[in-house]
Parts: C-alpha cells; sequence; structure tokens
C-alpha cells in the first residue's frame, strides 16, 4: 500500500469519526432537552395509574323556583340558586302522598352541573307545605363531573297557591 492510500484512508476515517461525534452530541442534546422538555418524555413500564385525590366542598345552596306548565301529582319547576354556587335551578317533585314526596333536581353553575334526588316528608299547614329530607348528588358535568355527596340536608317550603319553592340544600360533597 503507498503512502497516498494510507493518508487517504486516515483522513476518510477521522472525517467518518469526526461526523459520528457530531452526529452523537446533536442527538444526545436534543434528545435530553426533549426529555427535560416533557415532550418527548416516553412512558415507563413499570408506571402505576397515579391517583388524583378527591377535592371537598362545604356545599349550602338555596333555590328559589316557580313553576312551569301545569300543577299535577309531578311539578316541574325552574329559577336560580345562591350560596355557595350560584346559577340556575331545575326540580322535579312528585307527590307521593300528602306529606311524602321525592324530588330530582339539577343546578347549572358556570363550571357545569351538579344532579341529585331527594326524598322528603312534609307538613302542610294552611298554604304553605314546608318539608325536610335528605338528598345526595348522583353526578355532575364539567367541574362537577365526579361530584357524588349522599346525607345531605335538604329542607324547604312551597306555597300551594301559587307553587312557588324555596329549598335549602346543605352539607359535604367530594368533586
Amino acid at each position: 500500500m503507498g503512502i497516498g492510500v494510507l493518508c487517504k484512508r486516515a483522513f476518510s476515517q477521522r472525517r467518518f469519526v469526526q461526523g459520528l461525534l457530531v452526529f452523537s452530541t446533536v442527538t444526545l442534546g436534543t434528545a435530553a432537552g426533549l426529555a427535560s422538555s416533557g415532550a418527548a418524555s416516553l412512558p415507563s413500564r413499570s408506571a402505576a395509574p397515579v391517583a388524583v385525590a378527591a377535592r371537598t366542598l362545604s356545599l349550602h345552596l338555596t333555590s328559589s323556583m316557580h313553576l312551569v306548565g301545569r300543577p299535577t301529582h309531578v311539578l316541574n319547576e325552574q329559577g336560580t340558586i345562591s350560596g355557595t354556587l350560584s346559577g340556575t335551578a331545575y326540580s322535579r317533585s312528585t307527590a307521593i302522598s300528602t306529606t311524602q314526596g321525592t324530588a330530582t333536581f339539577t343546578f347549572n353553575t358556570k363550571g357545569g352541573s351538579l344532579i341529585g334526588e331527594a326524598a322528603t316528608h312534609g307538613r302542610i299547614v294552611g298554604a304553605m307545605v314546608y318539608f325536610t329530607g335528605t338528598a345526595k348528588i348522583t353526578k355532575g358535568t364539567g367541574t362537577w363531573a365526579r361530584a357524588r355527596g349522599s346525607s345531605l340536608q335538604y329542607t324547604g317550603t312551597m306555597n300551594r297557591q301559587n307553587f312557588r319553592v324555596t329549598q335549602h340544600i346543605s352539607g359535604s360533597i367530594k368533586y
């Protein structure tokens, strides 16, 4: 082999090694930058699901509603809520007897809706019905998608002449 061939081969190998070093440095630098930014992080095989702690909200709501449609043994009411949250309210109440009933309700807030039900018993004094019972939040939407709550205090009144209803719900919910 002549000196020219050896020089050419050494020069080629040196260029190859230099190119490999530059490529490795750029590749490692890019990978490190992506990993630190979180853009290219790959999940590890041993990664377990991360639990998210439920938050608790002390709920104190008052709704003021009026009758929608004709009065029957099922009353559809709508209005507003105030207190811990504000927004609109919808309730569907069913009279099981003159002193017992059930209600489903939806409270629409800026962040989503709380949906629940209540079992009540009451007493009639003149034109007013006073009721009390327990309520539970069964589901929600938006911010309240995971909302749940049981044994909530549920009280209120209904005027039997104009069917205006005021209800109060209080207790703690998880969301």
